[in-house]
């Protein structure tokens, strides 16, 4: 009797546990929950997806890094440096022309050549201008470079035809066309050259920033699928123990298609190696051009301030010292040693007194003399320099090697191919330890 009631005791006491259980279930303990195989399968499948959609986002993003790292990107930097390098020569030419135009005498019958030889050096620019176009491959920040350069090539111009016009007009408008040729000069030296100047230096700074970011990217993608590769081996073998010694195809799938990735990252970026050091050759290149493209701008400058020394409306201590501030005479950084002494007995035959000497002195600035031939020898020397750079570029550039095809799509289809693999491959697993 005592048995009976004990057995229909406990069997309330089940019924009424079950009942509670189902009106409030027990919740498993936390290290339980977190730590049993179902979470650590999931926690695995989340790892191995993440890392793998990341993987194939990287990819994509690679794909300009690794391009900018090939010979299209060192030739384009060539091309543009090499519009540069002409574009300054000819304004360079353009400058000497209209200064020996606006301080020569009305009278004398050399005006005209000069006057042309400006109007056919800025239209050589023009030229250069458009095919400088060609060579930006749609870079929005060339184009903005190359239209400061027009900007300021067409501000050049107004003010030489404004000038031309007044000392056209009235003999006594020479003094202010001189004037107005100063104020032109001034300009081309200080902005317009500037903005030719800086086609070097924004693609010396293209240059660097390449290299650097083909680093970091580099890095990120190779780094990526070796990792994604780690975690699939280990969660592979991890499941392995866990099932019995049985190999998961999801993950054995997933864990080929990411050594896929990883071997076609490697192929695209074989190139870097060599195009690493090249590239540091093709950027020494273009920053030795950019250094005698700034011996050509004081040599410009130079002789500018002795056109004006010698012009009608001189201020000698003025254009004095800003020769001397361009030419750096009496220092290890003179722009000519003999550019200098021909100066000083200018100087010296200027402020003379005697009128023989100063009218010899002015005849040989003006007029082809001893004063002229010296510039024209530095400025010849320093074309050749430049034009020997621009080689050296071009063959630099020449020598680096091409960028694989682009594969950065590929990687990606591959990387989500894996993580969707991977993830079928753990959802029957899943299913078994819920």
């Amino acid at each position: 009797m005592l048995g009976d009631t004990t057995a229909v005791v406990n069997d309330g006491a089940r019924q009424m546990s079950s009942g509670l259980d189902d009106l409030w279930p027990v919740e498993p303990h936390p290290h339980r929950r977190w730590g049993g195989t179902d979470a650590r399968i999931l926690q695995g499948g989340a790892v191995v997806a993440l890392l793998l959609i990341v993987t194939a986002i990287v990819g994509i993003l690679a794909i300009a890094p690794a391009r900018a790292l090939g010979r299209q990107a060192a030739v384009d930097a060539d091309r543009m440096t090499a519009a540069a390098s002409d574009m300054y020569l000819k304004l360079a030419n353009a400058d000497a022309a209209a200064n020996a135009y606006f301080t020569l005498p009305a009278e004398s019958p050399d005006r005209p050549m000069y006057l042309d030889g400006y109007q056919q050096a800025t239209a050589a620019v023009d030229r250069a201008l458009a095919a400088a176009v060609a060579y930006t491959d749609g870079d929005t920040r060339r184009l903005a470079d190359l239209q400061a350069v027009a900007n300021r090539l067409q501000n050049y111009r107004t003010v030489i035809d404004e000038a031309t016009q007044l000392n056209a007009a009235t003999q006594g408008g020479t003094v202010v066309a001189t004037a107005y040729a100063r104020v032109a000069s001034d300009y081309l030296r200080d902005e317009l050259l500037s903005a030719v100047g800086r086609l070097w230096t924004d693609e010396t700074a293209r240059l660097v920033q390449a290299r650097s970011r083909g680093q970091v990217w580099l890095a990120a993608s190779v780094l990526l699928p070796i990792g994604d590769l780690v975690v699939l081996v280990a969660l592979q073998r991890w499941l392995y123990r866990r099932t019995r010694r049985r190999l998961n195809i999801g993950l054995l799938a997933g864990t080929v298609a990411t050594a896929v990735v990883l071997g076609l990252t490697v192929w695209s970026w074989s190139h870097w190696p060599s195009a690493n050091g090249q590239l540091a050759k093709v950027e020494q290149a273009v920053q030795q051009e950019s250094g005698t493209q700034q011996l050509i701008e004081r040599l410009l400058a130079a002789r500018a301030q002795e056109y004006l020394e010698v012009g009608l409306n001189p201020d000698p201590a003025r254009h004095e010292q800003e020769f001397q501030d361009a030419a750096r005479c009496g220092t290890a950084d003179a722009i000519d040693a003999q550019v200098c002494t021909t100066h000083k007995a200018l100087v010296d035959a200027l402020n003379s007194g005697d009128q023989d000497q100063r009218a010899h002195a002015t005849h040989d600035v003006l007029f082809g003399g001893a004063g002229t031939e010296e510039f024209v020898r530095v400025e010849l020397r320093l074309t050749n320099l430049i034009d020997g750079q621009v080689a050296a570029t071009q063959q630099a550039s020449d020598a680096m090697p091409s960028a694989p095809p682009t594969v950065g799509w590929w990687l990606a289809a591959l990387a989500l191919a894996a993580a969707a693999a991977a993830i079928a491959g753990l959802r029957p697993r899943l299913g078994e330890y819920r």
